[in-house]
């Protein structure tokens, strides 16, 4: 009985919002666009009325069975989504905007005032656009990317500072690589369209690829030989080319057909040659023999195949180093990789 008395009441609650009033129109369309939790001020500020009215207001939405007896939640649980889907357009977002301003006077968080500017119509001004990056920059470091992606790109619809826009179109990209991957890329495009300094672009090609799918490995690589092949030759930033490179052979993982590249990062990773990471020869220093207990690759075999007395079998390879068949071990005593030396008799 219960549950048909409000499908009936849902049913009639377009008739009974047309003759509650202005006043309890307008309260009833904040506590709609404000949602549940708030306060009875900020209802009455959106509403715009005093506390006479207000309270008058509440009396007779509830007299209609439309609001509770405080005035700022709904007796149905549907009777919001009727008043806002019986509203005006323009009006729902005129008060929206409204609500907007109020919830940021009010120090409201940066993610409330952002969910009412997106059905505000486009940001009309900086302020707007500021309020919508910083939900989205949190909202993307919160793990909630597709929100994020919601309010930064209604900021992109804003006034955007030239400065600024680069930026926001990346962090656009981050927030839609996973789910929509080739609109991320042409986010990223426009970013680096915007960019001039080579190092900045580099960086942005990093941000943005790493998770990406579903956008074409082909695509991805132009881009990150675009971004490398425009560092500067004389000292760039330490990093920036073997993050790039490495990033390559991740993308060129996922298609055989760029499988050189892997190769090619393999080889470019040495670190005598990239000279970084713990161990690395410096530049102009002189390669250092292998120390006491390591293998070095084998020599041929002497007349008559047999190997000298300090190389022993070990099979399939030498561990350290990949010697096929025989291990070379300087010292007397021939060990196996990993066997502790002890001094030699």
């Amino acid at each position: 009985m219960r549950a048909a008395a409000e499908r009936v009441t849902a049913a009639r609650l377009p008739a009974v919002l047309r003759r509650l009033g202005p006043e309890a129109t307008a309260l009833v369309r904040a506590v709609a666009v404000l949602g549940t939790g708030a306060g009875r001020d900020t209802v009455a500020a959106l509403a715009e009325l005093d506390d006479i009215a207000r309270e008058a207001a509440s009396a007779r939405s509830a007299a209609f069975g439309v609001l509770e007896a405080d005035g700022v939640r709904f007796l149905l649980p549907q009777a919001a989504a009727v008043v806002l889907a019986t509203t005006d357009p323009a009006t729902l977002r005129s008060t929206r905007a409204r609500a907007a301003r109020i919830l940021d006077a009010g120090g409201a968080a940066p993610e409330t005032v952002a969910d009412q500017l997106l059905g505000a119509g486009p940001p009309s001004d900086a302020a707007a656009v500021a309020v919508l990056r910083t939900s989205g920059t949190a909202l993307l470091a919160g793990g909630q990317p597709g929100r994020a992606a919601l309010h930064l790109g209604h900021a992109l619809a804003g006034p955007v500072p030239v400065s600024d826009r680069a930026a926001l179109l990346t962090d656009l990209a981050v927030a839609e690589r996973s789910a929509d991957p080739r609109r991320a890329l042409s986010h990223l495009d426009a970013a680096l369209a915007v960019l001039a300094d080579p190092v900045e672009r580099a960086r942005t090609t990093l941000r943005l690829v790493p998770l990406l799918a579903g956008a074409g490995t082909g695509a991805l690589l132009r881009r990150i030989d675009a971004a490398r092949d425009g560092l500067p030759a004389a000292d760039p930033p330490s990093d920036l080319r073997m993050r790039l490179a490495a990033l390559e052979a991740h993308v060129a993982a996922g298609d055989l057909r760029n499988i050189g590249r892997i190769h090619s990062w393999s080889a470019g990773t040495e670190r005598a040659r990239t000279a970084s990471g713990p161990g690395a020869r410096r530049s102009g220093e002189p390669t250092r023999s292998a120390p006491r207990g390591l293998c070095a690759r084998p020599p041929p075999p002497r007349s008559g195949g047999s190997p000298p007395r300090s190389a022993r079998p070990t099979s399939p390879s030498c561990v350290p180093c990949g010697s096929p068949r025989w291990a070379w071990w300087s010292g007397p005593v021939a060990m196996r990789p990993g066997t502790p030396r002890t001094s030699a008799s």
